[in-house]
């Protein structure tokens, strides 16, 4: 092909896409040999539902009523929704929303506008005082925490508080039992005559404050508390005797077991030796020493 050719074929204006179109089926009339058109397509129906049957066929495409199958139901939601007409409708509030419009809606649910307003209910058993109720309820009306949640929270804290201080209270006395019982193994026979002498430094040095402040911090069963008494009364014992009077000397283990190891290491004791007129009473005195170090045998 030459060029004047080419240039020809490009000059020549194109031919229009064709787009199919839909045309009518044609049919053969038998008597004239002729093509007639057919007749139009006829648009498709809804495919019928008996269940919907009920409905008038104008609002059956109604997406408001695609859940009601019966007239029970539909009778049931017109009866809700026109209860709902002139209620007092309110904006749900999201993360765009301004603190005024958070507050606006918390008003609407029933946050008082004041804090006045605001009731808690205590419950009559609570441990805890008004102050802190008085506090609280200044922090839940400005969290914007409604009365009625603020009262399941307050009734709530109270349980936990219960169990809380009956736990604590178990535990106290766990660890008094415990201090008094280490006390005892420690001390031996001597205990009461230990706590004896706790009790009557106490008498003699303490004061209301003082007494008030062992009964603040429940001190009084204290089992360190109790050894520094009882030490301070030892050496008062020895001094001027104001502890102790007319009571016999009783040991602990350990002192009972160190008075004896001085016995054994001194052979010139009356215990070793018969002829001793204080032999008789050394062999009571060792005795007694045994009983002191093994107070539960």
């Amino acid at each position: 092909m030459d060029v004047p050719q080419q240039i020809e074929e490009v000059m020549q204006p194109q031919a229009a896409e064709q787009v199919p179109q839909q045309v009518p089926q044609q049919t053969l009339s038998q008597d004239s040999g002729v093509l007639t058109p057919g007749p139009a397509p006829t648009p498709q129906a809804t495919p019928f539902d008996p269940a919907r049957e009920w409905i008038p066929e104008e609002y059956r495409g109604e997406s408001c009523l695609k859940n009601y199958t019966n007239i029970p139901d539909l009778v049931k939601g017109f009866v809700s929704a026109q209860k709902q007409i002139g209620y007092d409708k309110m904006t749900v509030p999201n993360e765009h929303s301004t603190q005024e419009q958070w507050l606006a809606a918390h008003r609407k649910l029933g946050l008082p506008s004041d804090l006045t307003q605001y009731q808690l209910e205590v419950p009559p058993d609570a441990n805890f005082n008004d102050g802190f109720v008085t506090e609280l309820k200044e922090q839940m009306f400005k969290a914007n925490i409604l009365p009625q949640q603020g009262n399941q929270l307050l009734k709530w804290y109270a349980e936990a508080n219960d169990r809380a201080l009956a736990e604590q209270n178990q535990q106290y006395e766990a660890d008094v039992e415990r201090g008094i019982s280490e006390l005892k193994q420690e001390w031996g026979n001597a205990f009461q005559q230990r706590v004896s002498q706790a009790k009557s430094v106490l008498d003699k040095f303490g004061d209301e404050q003082v007494f008030d402040w062992i009964a603040k911090e429940n001190l009084a069963d204290d089992k360190n508390l109790i050894k520094l008494l009882s030490k301070i009364g030892q050496n008062m014992f020895k001094e001027d005797s104001i502890v102790g009077k007319g009571q016999s000397s009783v040991m602990t283990p350990d002192s009972a077991k160190s008075e004896w190891q001085k016995i054994q290491g001194d052979r010139q004791h009356a215990y070793w030796d018969r002829q001793n007129p204080n032999h008789h009473k050394a062999l009571d005195d060792v005795k007694h020493l045994f009983e002191q170090m093994n107070p539960e045998g």
